[in-house]
This record gives C-alpha cells, structure tokens and sequence, in this order.
C-alpha cells in the first residue's frame, strides 16, 4: 500500500533530455514532486531519423495531455515542448557523482553541484552515471561479471535531417496520409569511417525517392549530420532505444511517486520494481530489433523468424500514470512499490 502522504517527497535529478529523460521530466511536472534536467549538450539539435509511435506508448500521451498536438504534428512532425524550459539546464557534463546521507551529489564540469534524493541516468548508452555507479560498485566488489563485458558493435550508421526538399521533384513530400521510407543499402565494409568519407562513399547511390543520394546531402546542413555506433547489450535497468525510454520514463515515474520516502529503503524498493516491470521486455526488445536488422539487410527472412518478431508488434499496453493532482489523492495511485 501506499504511504502516507505527510512524508519527505524525493527529489528527482535527470541526466539526459533525451525523450526518455524528458517523458519522465513531463510526468513528474504534473505532480509536486521536485526534478531537475542535466544535458551534456550546449544546445538541442534535431539529429536522428523518424520516430514511429507505437499503441503501447500513446495513452502515456493522452494523460499528459499532449496527445491531439503530437497527432497533428505527426506530419510533418515540428516540436513538442514537454518540460518547462527552466528546468533544464544546457552544458552540464557529469564528472562525478557521491551518495551522502539519503541524498548523491552530481559534479559537474562547470563546478555547479545538484544535489536530489534520486539520481536517474537517462543520458545514453555511455551514461556517466552509470560509468560513476559501476565504478563504484567494482571498487566495492559487488559489479556482476556480465556488467564487465564489451559492447557488441553491430553496426555503424549516419544520421540527418535535410532542408525541405522540392516536392516537385520527390512527389511523396505530397502526400498527407502516410509517412514513405526507402532504404539503400551499400556494400560491407568493415573499416570506420569519417562523416565526410561516408557521404562521398554513398553520394552516388539512387536515391529511393529520385535522383542520387548526393541531391539528399547537398541540402542536409552540416552540423545536423552524425555518426552513430549501433552497439548492442543489454544494460540492468537501462532503456533500449527511444520508445522504450519512453515507457520505462512511465513506469520509473510511478515508482518514484509512490515511494514511503526518501530512505534508501523506498529508492531501493522503487527501483526493484521498475526493474521487475521493464527488464523481460527490455531483452526480448533488444533480441527482435536485431532479427529485424537482419531481415532488413537480407540476412534473414520473417517465415524463419515470426516467433522473435512478436515483441517488436505486441500491444502491451502501459497501467495509467499517476494522477493529474500529484500526491493529493494517494488512492487514485496506480502502482504501488
């Protein structure tokens, strides 16, 4: 059962505003419960592809609120706002972090101090949190040998937005109804290359929509072109990819609000819990998506593999998020730790 509600509510410091750090921003803001955003970043720039929002995440939406704006803005989608601006706070790259006294302290490069009763890493797959947290549980002797081991990289792959193309010459940007993916799919090679040696090894590739892949580049700005590294491994109570940051923001922000207190006795409790609720899924996520790789790339075919594919299509649908009023009406809880 819940505890009572006279108790000390825990602070939420986020380190990361990626969507997953941001849905978990925009949960918490409805409620009275006090959090703060940390981005590495000096500024938010529109780097990566299209997002495709599955039915297991949109009632998180229609709870915040958001869910009409975000539908409209699905085509073209153009910004959604999910956090007040003043609670994140730009050019903060983690140094350190230090446990005291129910409470852990964020250093940070600039020589600001945050200090919250909860500390959560939403800042990627090389979360200085986590590095901080494992660093100390291996001085400790309590790091899991499988925690030791390399990431698998799979794959390297460049991402970016363009200007908004002539929609006379690539007819799709017409249509209103549907969003069009085409892919291109270059020779193996093993070697790790630049941005610069990427575009100039793909600029002469047809381009699905038209053309070559070099009209694509030619009006892509520079600075929204990136690099990524696909690695695979799955990490004990992190989120796997943005819609799954999402859902585990949803799942994580119901076990903070119905924390007892700010013991290390709740916080443990609460993230047990988020870590019995997300992890199952987090693997049979991880297993599909690279059985779809697979199949994408022609290494595999969907009559081998329907059995791995299913969690990548299953409608598991998420319990509500905590009510609108925040700890004022502690029945109306839908989790309880």
């Amino acid at each position: 059962m819940p505890g009572p509600v006279d108790t000390p509510i825990p602070t939420v410091l986020i380190v990361g505003a990626g969507l997953g750090g941001l849905m978990l921003g925009a949960i918490l803001e409805s409620t009275d419960i006090s959090y703060h955003i940390l981005e590495r970043a000096t500024e938010l720039r529109p780097l990566g592809s299209a997002i495709a929002l599955s039915g297991n995440i949109l009632p998180a939406f229609e709870q915040l609120g958001i869910y009409e704006e975000l539908r409209n803005a699905s085509l073209p989608h153009i910004s959604t706002d999910m956090v007040p601006a003043h609670k994140i706070s730009m050019g903060k790259k983690v140094l350190r972090t230090k446990e005291n006294d129910n409470k852990v302290a964020v250093y940070c490069s600039d020589n600001t101090i945050y200090e919250y009763s909860v500390l959560v890493g939403a800042d990627g797959v090389y979360s200085a949190v986590r590095q901080n947290m494992y660093k100390q549980l291996e001085e400790d002797g309590n790091l899991p040998s499988r925690d030791k081991d390399a990431f698998s990289i799979g794959f390297i792959t460049m991402v970016g937005i363009s200007h908004p193309p002539d929609p006379a010459k690539y007819p799709e940007l017409n249509d209103d109804n549907r969003t069009h993916f085409r892919l291109v799919i270059g020779e193996n090679n093993d070697s790790v290359k630049s941005v610069d040696s990427m575009l100039k090894q793909f600029q002469d590739f047809p381009c699905g929509f038209g053309g070559t892949m070099k009209d694509i580049f030619d009006v892509t700005p520079r600075e929204l072109i990136c690099k990524v590294f696909l690695e695979e491994k799955l990490l004990p109570g992190a989120g796997q990819g943005a819609v799954m940051a999402m859902k585990d923001a949803v799942v994580l922000a119901n076990c903070i609000y119905n924390m007892r207190d700010e013991s290390d006795k709740s916080i443990n409790a609460a993230f047990n819990s988020y870590h019995r609720q997300r992890h199952r899924e987090a693997d049979e996520i991880i297993k599909g998506s690279n059985i779809m790789t697979k199949i994408m790339f022609g290494h595999a075919s969907i009559e081998q593999t329907p059995n791995q594919l299913a969690p990548l299509v299953e409608n598991r649908g998420l319990g509500y998020i905590i009510p609108q009023d925040g700890r004022k009406d502690a029945e109306k809880k839908s989790h309880s730790v």
